[in-house]
């Protein structure tokens, strides 16, 4: 459904499209930030170590959910108009991306949180060349189409 609002229709529904990821992001950070040890403790058995890494990990990944958001947007935007391999490729870098900077930024030194932070940083390249095919390869044709 977001595929065709991102692609047909008025500006009004091509910025609610992306107005409302950006709210509910926000919103679900803030809960996450704020309620991170209470969140983690519901899956251990309050052990203090695992609880203070659980909640240092959804602290981290909770700023950027913005990212994932934008990143299924865009899964789903690239399916929803037939550009399946648009959609993998994002996975690939995504998710590829994760492991390689994963065994970097654990070389760097940054231990365990290297790996948090590898998906942040797959998911913000995912988003990057999402953004870039859009404005580059599927916008012009749909101005092209609009003047037409």
């Amino acid at each position: 459904m977001r595929s065709i609002d991102l692609t047909t229709g008025s500006p009004t529904r091509k910025i609610i499209a992306f107005a409302i990821p950006i709210f509910i992001s926000i919103v679900l950070s803030l809960l996450v930030i704020i309620f991170a040890p209470n969140l983690v403790a519901i899956f251990s058995d309050s052990d203090a170590d695992v609880i203070a890494q659980g909640a240092r990990y959804l602290r981290i990944e909770g700023v950027f959910y913005i990212l994932i958001a934008y990143l299924f947007i865009h899964y789903g935007f690239y399916r929803g108009i037939g550009h399946f391999k648009r959609s993998i490729f994002l996975t690939i870098v995504s998710l590829g991306l994760r492991v390689v900077l994963s065994y970097i930024l654990v070389w760097l030194g940054l231990g365990v949180t290297s790996i948090w932070w590898s998906i942040v940083i797959g998911w913000a390249l995912a988003d990057f060349f999402g953004f870039y095919i859009y404005a580059t390869k599927i916008r012009p044709k749909l101005i092209k189409e609009e003047v037409a």
